[in-house]
């Protein structure tokens, strides 16, 4: 009976001292994106330059000790890239991009409030506005890193970067204003976003 008792305890207070380590938060903030080819020694079809987005969504901490925690996110992010044509029509177009992306970091604090993040970003294209001869991939897959400060338990900023390392499309190549094939491309993106985290404990 005894046993029946303490097990029943050990569950009971098992899910408060399991959920005092997760702190759930939200964050905003802005994309400064565009799209890379891997090859540079032939004339693309297309010119990519930086554009800016937003990106919001929500945030999950699951802190191992004070200063290393796991990180997951649901972001909606807007990204993309100015394009230009180097064939026919030379106007320029911004080229948008809607996806639903999936952080997975490591977040470490360093000298005081400072703190580093690194890992993973899975996206989910859900709405699109490009060029038809672009054939853009559903899926997209980068590794992140960034650097950011607290300024308390529940507020903070932090810059990051993601770079794509899985072809989202693919850029023609032009010989004689004619396509004769094409390289991978690549996302790239610059992101600052402020967070407001529902911690109950200092950290």
């Amino acid at each position: 009976m005894k046993r029946i008792i303490y097990s029943l305890l050990l569950f009971g207070f098992l899910p408060f001292s399991v959920s005092a380590q997760l702190v759930p938060g939200f964050k905003i903030g802005g994309n400064y994106s565009s799209y890379q080819c891997t090859y540079h020694e032939a004339q693309m079809a297309v010119e990519y330059d930086f554009m800016a987005g937003l990106q919001t969504g929500f945030t999950l901490d699951y802190f191992l000790t004070d200063r290393l925690s796991m990180r997951g996110e649901l972001l909606f992010s807007q990204t993309g890239a100015r394009t230009q044509k180097n064939y026919g029509d030379l106007s320029v177009k911004n080229l948008q991009v809607n996806y639903l992306n999936l952080p997975l970091l490591f977040k470490v604090k360093s000298i005081k409030n400072l703190f580093f993040t690194g890992g993973g970003v899975g996206g989910f294209r859900i709405s699109k506005d490009i060029l038809d001869f672009t054939g853009f991939n559903r899926l997209d897959f980068a590794l992140a890193g960034g650097v950011g400060y607290d300024f308390n338990r529940n507020c903070g900023f932090e810059f990051r970067y993601n770079h794509g390392v899985m072809a989202v499309g693919s850029t023609p190549i032009l010989y004689n204003e004619k396509t004769v094939g094409s390289f991978a491309t690549h996302s790239r993106c610059f992101q600052l976003a402020v967070e407001y985290r529902l911690a109950t404990k200092r950290f």
